[in-house]
């Protein structure tokens, strides 16, 4: 039986792969497609800037843990240089719902999952 974050994190990567036009079937395949990279890697990122583990991602989108480290640094730097990819997948509007949680020090278990996914349909 998954467990309650996992769940959540499911939820989370079926609401972020449709916001972008993919699958999370697709997402979570090992290919070396570079879309498919960059959207795996930005989930990654979108999933541990909300406080999850990323053990927790790991088996999610079928990494390593090691792997999802890797992919949050690499999506931190694109929007560091403010990469048009990077930031076109994430979106401005996602990145300031993620920092305005971050800045309030909440805690992935008391954000409402369905609060968490609304902010892919920010327009």
């Amino acid at each position: 039986m998954l467990s309650q974050r996992t769940q959540s994190l499911e939820h989370l990567l079926n609401i972020f792969a449709g916001h972008i036009g993919f699958t999370a079937q697709e997402i979570t395949t090992k290919t070396r497609r570079a879309d498919i990279v960059s959207a795996r890697q930005a989930f990654c990122f979108i999933a541990q800037s909300l406080g999850f583990h990323r053990n927790d991602i790991a088996v999610v989108v079928n990494l390593d843990p090691d792997t999802v480290a890797y992919s949050v640094r690499k999506t931190k730097d694109f929007i560091e240089i403010e990469d048009v990819q990077t930031l076109k997948l994430i979106g401005k509007d996602i990145l300031a719902e993620i920092e305005e949680i971050q800045l309030h020090k909440l805690n992935i278990d008391y954000i409402n999952i369905i609060d968490i996914t609304s902010i892919f349909s920010l327009d």
